[in-house]
């Protein structure tokens, strides 16, 4: 059970505007990405794809948000100093 952070976890994929982080993100265990990268975008490795000619899936998560019956939180690496 997670007690930190969506923020914190190997799974939030911040939304980003322009080149500044928002509040939010995608859950990228839970989300189905597009079938195709656009200009400018960059997928975590990994992560499902819907399709072409479908519509993405998004699980769109607050990075201050803790949700506590999340079983897919997995605690990012600590960074090298």
């Amino acid at each position: 059970m997670a007690n930190k952070p969506c923020s914190d976890c190997q799974n939030y994929d911040v939304i980003l505007r322009g080149k500044e982080p928002t509040r939010r993100g995608w859950c990228a265990a839970k989300s189905e990405y597009p079938a195709k990268e656009q200009k400018g975008q960059a997928f975590p490795a990994g992560v499902k794809r819907v399709k072409e000619g479908e519509l993405a899936k998004p699980v769109i998560v607050i990075g201050s948000e803790v949700i506590p019956a999340c079983l897919l939180f997995r605690a990012k690496p600590a960074r090298a100093s």
